[in-house]
């Protein structure tokens, strides 16, 4: 990643480099004029031409051309080879010749830092080789004027790269607020989507949020509570009461769940859709959610008692339906809209068993009472006499009620 911002950089190098450019170069053109003006040698007016047409030419180039790094990198290196060439040959004297090589290089800097600096230098060195090598002892002193103004020139330079650096430091400061609230806003709405989501789901995205979750069979004990005459409830009491009333159950219901290590996959209004996924035995998660659905009722008595002692007298009672089987849990759904869940027949026979059950019961279908067998000696779980139902879709079903005489204590022995 870093690497791709410095490539995007460096694409934009031309750009950046302009304004030192200009500012060398019309440097360069002023100290050539004034040498004109005191020798008039052909060699100041290549000098003076090459300060008017160089800049020019190569906003040309930048335009019609790709303006990428290398080339970029090519005109530099071209640019600072000839111009190294020029100012040995003209012999420039020592302070003059100073400003205009330090502007360069200062333009290489702020163009590419040392990816271009050092290819500059090289250039530059090259340059004035061809021209016959550089002996600052033998260069021409230089009249008062020009000195003064080459020195200027450096002032003016290095204040001006002192505003821009401010300048860049107070927009990359800007950058790390905005970056820093975009964070924080990044945070909160995470936080509260994850309220929304399945946990296993959260930890799936953590780790990869591009992927999309492909349906994955794996057998699962399911459980589908309902409220009981909740919608009688919702039609004789003020809305005000029924959303506190339902927040408090399903955040107790929530708590309950995660409690007993199941996944909450959805709340379906006053219903709500458990599963327990297959862990290194089947028979735990069996075991978990009968225990979840054990611990139900005095979860519903503490909640009972709290609305009491608000002066709400709220009776809320539940059914369970219990399944187990081989189901598909993953992201359902087209490319705008996913949902995340199980899907599957456990799923609908836990929903027509909970239909099926006593007022405040639970019912399990065969398969989670076959795994439960072989704890039922132990009085760990007990269950009452098989029934019979018959449930649209499945036909003839066997079905046990859980027996809710067994105490917590027992149930987590």
């Amino acid at each position: 990643m870093r690497g791709e911002s410095s490539r995007v950089d460096l694409r934009n190098s031309g750009t950046r480099a302009a304004p030192f450019r200009y500012v060398g170069y019309a440097g360069l053109l002023v100290l050539s004029i004034l040498f004109i003006v005191d020798h008039p040698a052909s060699a100041y007016w290549v000098l003076a031409g090459f300060s008017v047409v160089w800049p020019g030419l190569l906003e040309v180039l930048r335009r019609s051309v790709v303006d990428s790094a290398r080339i970029a990198l090519g005109t530099h290196a071209l640019e600072c080879s000839v111009l190294g060439f020029l100012l040995v040959w003209c012999e420039l004297p020592l302070w003059p010749m100073t400003s205009i090589v330090l502007l360069l290089l200062v333009g290489a800097s702020a163009q590419g830092g040392l990816g271009f600096l050092l290819p500059g230098i090289a250039a530059l060195t090259v340059g004035a080789l061809l021209a016959g090598g550089f002996d600052p002892l033998a260069l021409p002193a230089a009249p008062p004027e020009i000195t003064a103004l080459s020195i200027f020139l450096l002032y003016v330079f290095v204040l001006g790269i002192a505003m821009v650096s401010f300048r860049q430091a107070q927009r990359l400061h800007a950058s790390r607020l905005r970056a820093h609230g975009q964070s924080a806003s990044l945070e909160l709405l995470n936080s509260r989507l994850a309220r929304y989501l399945p946990q296993p789901l959260c930890h799936l995205l953590a780790q990869a949020p591009a992927a999309r979750q492909a349906p994955q069979h794996r057998w699962v004990c399911v459980a589908f509570i309902d409220v009981v005459g909740f919608s009688q409830f919702v039609q004789t009491r003020a809305a005000a009461e029924i959303i506190d009333i339902l927040d408090d159950y399903l955040e107790a219901i929530a708590d309950l769940i995660e409690l007993h290590q199941g996944v909450l996959s959805k709340m379906l209004g006053d219903g709500v859709l458990v599963y327990f996924p297959e862990t290194d035995d089947r028979l735990v998660d069996a075991r978990a959610c009968i225990r979840m659905c054990l611990a139900l009722e005095p979860v519903l008595e503490a909640l009972r008692r709290k609305w009491r002692d608000r002066g709400q007298l709220v009776n809320l009672q539940t059914r369970v339906g219990v399944a187990s089987g081989y189901c598909a849990i993953g992201d359902w759904g087209g490319s705008r809209r996913l949902d995340y869940t199980v899907i599957g027949a456990a799923v609908n026979l836990a929903s027509r068993l909970q239909q099926e059950a006593r007022v405040g019961g639970t019912l399990i279908c065969a398969a989670t009472a076959a795994l439960l067998e072989g704890n039922r000696a132990t009085g760990e779980v007990e269950l009452g006499s098989q029934q019979m139902f018959i449930i649209k879709g499945f036909g003839e079903v066997q079905a046990f009620p859980l027996v809710p005489g067994v105490t917590s204590a027992k149930v987590r022995a």
